[in-house]
């Protein structure tokens, strides 16, 4: 699992292949190991192991099955999903230049930096997501992010605004 960034994982859930997955291991690029199990639940098709962990952060993670399929050793795993929160430039935001949503600010922010922002946003349990405001430097703390609304507005007059979304799911395979 490629993740831009040093990302920092708490959990995984994964399941739902023509097989069960029954014993497993995540492991960081260094090859330490973050987690590992078995499944008392080994039937076929189920989808919803979860597991929580200590956090671990790194660049890149592996998750593999222990118990090899016959045919094919992704065979139990039909989803992957990890959560965590992924550290850069605007910490564990995720930041798309030019973009925001439209209509749905809960609350705003005047005279204020990205950092500012992203403070006011944490400090809120409800805040998904803000869009900041260039020409006025304020934003605006949502209580929805961009998937909730049908995605965000890429068109704003002179790009007036830069969307910023906190993020919990840092990773999905659909393992097709």
């Amino acid at each position: 699992l490629e993740l831009p960034g040093v990302a920092c994982v708490s959990a995984i859930r994964f399941g739902g292949g023509t097989a069960p997955v029954k014993n497993w291991l995540l492991a960081s690029a260094a090859g330490t190991t973050v987690a590992t199990g078995t499944n008392t639940d080994t039937a076929a098709g189920s989808w919803g192991h979860e597991v929580t962990f200590a956090w671990a952060c790194d660049s890149a993670f592996e998750f593999r099955m222990a118990d090899a399929h016959a045919a094919d050793e992704r065979l139990g795993l039909a989803r992957l999903q990890v959560f965590g929160e992924r550290q850069g430039p605007t910490g564990s935001y995720l930041q798309t230049l030019n973009g925001g949503v439209a209509g749905t600010a809960r609350e705003a922010q005047t005279s204020a930096t990205v950092a500012d922002c992203v403070a006011a946003c944490d400090a809120r349990a409800w805040c998904k997501a803000f869009n900041y405001r260039k020409p006025d430097a304020a934003c605006d703390l949502l209580d929805v992010a961009a998937q909730d609304v049908g995605g965000l507005r890429l068109d704003w007059p002179q790009d007036a605004y830069d969307y910023y979304e906190r993020p919990d799911l840092l990773y999905e395979d659909l393992c097709d």
